[in-house]
């Protein structure tokens, strides 16, 4: 009886493991992850005239972009290091100077702006980060003036 014992104790499990060990190098072979750094390099140069907050880390899961360049459209998904009102500075500064205009911007628990350009409207939601501090969580939208509809009327 001690013997079993033994068996299923220890050497049932010695010679279980290196079984298992090799079966997930052989079945399972992850790719390697683009680093962050080279996302933000990636992005940068295919949203060229829609910059990004220096420092902000893109949500890749979160983030799909169809062509590049004056013409690019999709959605980023990004973890901002700017506390939600300052990130709101941020892009009515910065948006204007790469050819979009603001035609609409709503204040409550989150912030959304819109900025158009003449074939393509981009929406801005802006949220609390989901961590303590100053740290704001930020969608893009954008899409081809086609897809939005007709032109978005000022008020």
């Amino acid at each position: 009886m001690g013997s079993r014992r033994f068996v299923l104790a220890v050497i049932f499990p010695a010679l279980l493991a290196p079984l298992i060990a090799s079966c997930g190098g052989t079945l399972y072979s992850p790719r390697a992850a683009i680093s962050a750094a080279d996302t933000k390099i990636i992005v940068d140069a295919l949203i060229a005239d829609l910059p990004l907050p220096p420092d902000s880390k893109i949500r890749i899961r979160d983030s799909v972009i169809l062509g590049s360049g004056a013409s690019w459209g999709g959605r980023i998904g990004f973890i901002d290091p700017l506390s939600p009102a300052e990130t709101l500075l941020f892009f009515r500064e910065t948006a204007p100077n790469n050819g979009w205009s603001l035609i609409s911007s709503t204040v409550g628990s989150s912030i959304i702006i819109v900025f158009e350009k003449p074939d393509r409207i981009a929406t801005v939601e802006i949220f609390k980060g989901p961590r303590f501090g100053k740290k704001s969580d930020v969608t893009i939208s954008v899409v081809p003036r086609a897809l939005a509809g007709a032109r978005a009327v000022r008020l």
